[in-house]
């Protein structure tokens, strides 16, 4: 009989001990024990892989070691936010580029062809409401097609499936009453970046103060403040990429004009 405690110690194992295997045949997830051994590093392109050959999982260092030297690997592109929820840790801040403000887009319930561009969305398996994890140096892949065909008003359900194939198939911009389907996007990705800042129930100068003193030693408090530092990191984050978006939205109206 299993008791309430040894259920949360093994999940607690499975999801901070667990390693993917993208190599290996059938169930990828898998635990290797001396893998607990090897730390995160942001920078850090090795990777534990199953080899085939040897029947063995395997680290193919990135980097040379001497004798007494600690061995990183990654543990995968990820944010300081999850690497915190499912390992328990967070590098400095600002030291990871994977560091992204999770943001998630939906069809506009107002919106009277919502039904019409759920069905081109389907037809492409593309989900009607969908989480992107944007960076402060970069959008990610299909960001603005999809903030484009969420937010662009259409006079016609014909002119949702053809805006969807330039879109999505053809990979073009179209006009749409004469303004391009870059600034509807860019004009989306502000309203929610603005939406997403305001959202935080926390001060902003409070998560500043607790995530400029971090206690040691692991415990409640230093979660508190690893926390505190991560959305202050999410907020220059969606800070930066409203500035950004502003700001090519003043150059295509210019260019307009």
């Amino acid at each position: 009989m299993f008791t309430r405690s040894d259920i949360q110690w093994a999940v607690g194992v499975c999801l901070s001990r667990s390693v993917r295997l993208d190599d290996l045949a059938g169930e990828p997830i898998v635990l290797v024990p001396f893998a607990d051994f090897l730390n995160h590093d942001v920078n850090s392109e090795a990777f534990l892989v199953w080899d085939e050959q040897q029947q063995a999982v395997v680290l193919r260092p990135d980097r040379s070691y001497k004798a007494g030297d600690q061995v990183f690997i990654s543990y995968g592109p990820k944010s300081s936010g999850e690497l915190l929820l499912s390992y328990g840790f967070c590098p400095p801040p600002g030291s990871n580029q994977h560091d992204a403000a999770h943001m998630t887009f939906t069809l506009s319930s107002k919106d009277k062809y919502k039904h019409a561009k759920q069905q081109a969305l389907a037809a492409r398996n593309i989900p009607s409401s969908e989480t992107f994890s944007v960076r402060i140096d970069a959008l990610p892949a299909g960001l603005m097609p999809y903030l484009a065909f969420c937010a662009a008003e259409l006079w016609s359900a014909a002119e949702v499936e053809q805006l969807a194939v330039q879109l999505f198939d053809e990979g073009t911009c179209p006009v749409l009453n004469g303004v391009s389907c870059e600034q509807i996007a860019l004009t989306a990705l502000v309203q929610q970046c603005k939406a997403a800042q305001q959202a935080y129930p926390q001060q902003q100068d409070a998560d500043k103060q607790l995530a400029a003193s971090v206690p040691g030693g692991g415990g409640f408090l230093q979660r508190v403040g690893l926390m505190a530092a991560i959305r202050v990191r999410e907020r220059q984050i969606l800070s930066r990429t409203e500035f950004v978006a502003q700001q090519r939205i003043r150059e295509l109206k210019r260019a307009k004009a």
